[in-house]
């Protein structure tokens, strides 16, 4: 049943995107870059080129079934028992996959750890950045729970990830859980060890109660609803093999512009090129801290 083996996620993703192209099943959404350097960040902006489609990775309307569907052209491969994943069908990112699992859970469940174990899989295969919307407020718009993955390299600097500027003064010494002094919005950051990717379950075991331990700094422990562990309110997980991250969140957008977990990696995507000035306007770092909970200090 299962299909996943070291070494075999990333040419399954380029076969099945070539394929998926070329039937008109994956629909990339054409952007211009741009980048705003912004309280140390060297902001990437996504501007799509003409009025973007509604998708799965943002707001969208289509039904569950048919986006997550193991029928469908962009049905990548099967990760565990429990998980496979897909293809974004409206991708901004080349190669963007969303990892699902199997059978209905709700997108405001809190993570379990067997979805840390295939999201550790994953990013045993390639240097990728993971994140997960909690809820319609922190970027969702389906109910049905999957993770979102995307290649490392969202820029063309040295730097991998933009926001990561900002940890590089916060060494691997010192308290486990931390504030990064630079990010102006409430969170929690760790440092990760690349080393434990070696093993899905480990780093899975490893990271999942790290992100236990995050939630709880957080006050973000969940609720029972219906026999489910609920969140108590909606948050964005950022995490790579080096560092994971947790956003309170308060609101869907800042004035048109919708945010959602790229965002706090430094990565915005706006559907509109009317949109750029109001990033312009107040600056990304002030964007972000618009939608998430304000920081205790």
């Amino acid at each position: 049943m299962l299909d996943l083996g070291p070494g075999s996620l990333l040419p399954k993703v380029t076969e099945c995107s070539q394929r998926a192209l070329e039937a008109g099943v994956l629909q990339p959404i054409a952007t211009t870059e741009e980048r705003i350097a912004d309280e140390g960040v060297d902001f990437l902006i996504q501007v799509a080129n003409a009025p973007a489609r509604t998708n799965q990775s943002h707001a969208g309307s289509t039904s569950t079934d048919k986006v997550f569907s193991t029928n469908s052209e962009l049905y990548v491969a099967d990760i565990s028992d429990t998980h496979y994943c897909l293809l974004n069908k409206f991708n901004v990112l080349k190669h963007h996959l969303l990892i699902v699992t199997r059978h209905f859970e709700h997108q405001e469940e809190l993570l379990k750890l067997r979805d840390f174990v295939a999201l550790c899989t994953c990013l045993r295969e390639f240097e990728s950045l993971a994140f997960y919307n909690a809820g319609i407020t922190a970027g969702a718009s389906q109910s049905h729970k999957h993770l979102q993955l995307v290649p490392m390299r969202l820029t063309n600097s040295n730097i991998d990830v933009p926001m990561e500027a900002l940890f590089k003064a916060s060494n691997g010494h010192g308290a486990r859980i931390r504030n990064l002094p630079d990010l102006p919005f409430d969170h929690a950051f760790s440092w990760i060890s690349e080393t434990i990717f070696d093993n899905p379950k480990r780093s899975g075991e490893i990271t999942y109660d790290l992100y236990v331990d995050l939630l709880e700094v957080l006050g973000l422990r969940g609720n029972r609803v219906d026999g489910e562990l609920r969140q108590p309110s909606p948050y964005n997980l950022i995490m790579t093999r080096r560092w994971m991250m947790l956003v309170p969140r308060t609101q869907e957008h800042f004035e048109s512009v919708a945010i959602n977990g790229l965002g706090f990696a430094g990565s915005l995507f706006v559907r509109d090129p009317a949109n750029i000035a109001q990033i312009r306007k107040f600056g990304p770092m002030q964007v972000l801290s618009g939608v998430a909970r304000p920081r205790i200090t």
